[in-house]
């Protein structure tokens, strides 16, 4: 059972994300939370396996009061909630399997083996010190034994106090050196090796590259695939995208949508030459994008990704990443256009708000409007859109679509989404269904023509009426 009483939750930057939260969730009861971008939802779950410290009131799991727990007990309570978040990562360089069951790491033994070989150097690390000192004291100990012993023995013949004395220091001295000498060495061999990773990423080339005599200009936001195929390894048996033919106007908006993993994301990184595409040409501003100077057709081809990077920093900072040489007007306005505004305004900062590393200290949607503002603000001929109005509500997501067409009428937009009410005005609406594009056309047109679009329309239909 989990109980809150008067919780309240106030950020370093002063806004408060939640007051007076009084709620009690029995033991096996299905809730759901709803609510406007910004409205606290993400930071209510997160108080609960303590992501977030709630500033005022009580928080109690079972009868344990959350803000109890510290160390060994909060980790072992964290486990026992499992949470899902938007935005999440996977483990690199290994299978499927592995990363589906990193939940139960403490019982996997390929966890373990993976572990001891990342703790291994630690350990080796950790015993070098006090092996040495064993060996130190083991030697003053074998020095304080014999010479103790000649000195009684001799009567002082063989070896004195003052000469006992000085073998002592001398001992202490080198043994002293010899032990810094070791721990040099490993220092040595952990910067050489850190050195060889640092060169290896620096001396690495990139496969794309600007052609001899590139072109620094895009006439306009236009975009054309011509018999456009894509895999991105030469080794694939399978190609991510197979015989693309489309064409885009300037200033059109064009919706795409898809099941997961039908290529949305690989479609249109070929537009921004984040990869060349295997076979085929495709173009912008009537040109074939491999003509581009990269930083060129970068700056003129914006993209805005689900999962949203913020820095630490102001708001100012975050937003200047798009701009180096905005205004402040430049910047109000492009918040204005991405529905940003409102939020930043109840800040006691306002634009001069602390903003922490990733973002943690504002919501999902807050995070993607601030990220969309930050791509306005660079005014390019193409802004993608891929899937980053989805933890918008629905209320925002359609102020922006009007503020865009009302605003950014000769810009060509491109939006990515999984909800049809996202893409449903879109001039021209592409299906991808596996490699290709199963089917185009307006909302009403597909709503007629299309099954693949039948069928996701009414499920989402069923779902909201359910």
């Amino acid at each position: 059972m989990i109980e809150f009483k008067e919780v309240e939750k106030r950020y370093p930057n002063g806004y408060e994300a939640l007051k007076h939260i009084n709620l009690t969730i029995d033991q096996g009861e299905f809730v759901a939370i709803i609510g406007l971008s910004g409205a606290g939802k993400s930071t209510l779950i997160r108080t609960i396996n303590r992501m977030h410290d709630i500033t005022q009131g009580q928080l109690t799991v079972d009868g344990t009061d959350v803000m109890s727990l510290h160390g060994k007990s909060l980790r072992k309570f964290r486990r026992k909630i499992g949470m899902i978040f938007q935005s999440f990562n996977l483990i690199t360089r290994t299978t499927v399997i592995k990363n589906v069951l990193t939940a139960f790491v403490p019982a996997l033994p390929w966890w373990r083996a993976t572990l001891g070989i990342f703790t291994k150097a630690e350990k080796i690390l950790a015993f070098n010190n006090p092996l040495m000192q064993f060996c130190l004291y083991s030697v003053m100990i074998f020095v304080l034994y014999f010479g103790s012993y000649t000195i009684i023995t001799s009567k002082g013949l063989d070896l004195d106090v003052g000469q006992f004395s000085a073998l002592l220091t001398y001992n202490f001295q080198i043994l002293s050196s010899l032990m810094m000498l070791s721990m040099v060495f490993v220092m040595i061999t952990m910067a050489s090796e850190s050195a060889r990773r640092i060169v290896e990423v620096l001396d690495e080339k990139s496969t794309l590259s600007n052609p001899e005599n590139p072109v620094y200009e895009v006439k306009d936001g236009s975009i054309d695939f011509d018999g456009v195929s894509f895999k991105y390894s030469e080794k694939a048996d399978k190609m991510a995208l197979a015989d693309i033919d489309l064409h885009i106007k300037s200033g059109q908006t064009i919706g795409i949508i898809g099941g997961t993993g039908s290529s949305k994301s690989s479609l249109i990184q070929l537009i921004s030459r984040l990869y060349d595409a295997t076979e085929g040409v495709v173009k912008v501003g009537g040109r074939d994008v491999r003509e581009y100077d990269l930083d060129t057709l970068r700056n003129q081809v914006a993209v805005v990704l689900q999962k949203n990077v913020l820095f630490s920093g102001t708001i100012k900072d975050n937003l200047r990443w798009g701009n180096p040489n905005a205004t402040d007007a430049e910047m109000e306005e492009a918040c204005r256009l991405a529905q940003a505004d409102e939020f930043i305004q109840q800040f006691p900062d306002k634009y001069d708000t602390w903003i922490e590393q990733g973002g943690t200290n504002v919501s999902g949607g807050q995070k993607q409007r601030l990220c969309i503002a930050r791509a306005m603000l660079r005014k390019p001929a193409v802004l993608i859109l891929d899937d980053s109005t989805s933890a918008v509500d629905s209320t925002t997501e359609a102020a922006i679509r009007a503020s865009f067409a009302k605003n950014l009428k000769d810009t060509t937009i491109i939006m990515i989404a999984q909800r049809i009410s996202s893409v449903q005005y879109a001039d021209e609406i592409l299906i991808l269904d596996d490699d290709h594009i199963a089917a185009r056309g307006t909302h009403e047109e597909l709503l007629k023509t299309s099954p693949i679009y039948q069928e996701i329309y009414q499920s989402q239909q069923e779902g909201v009426g359910g």
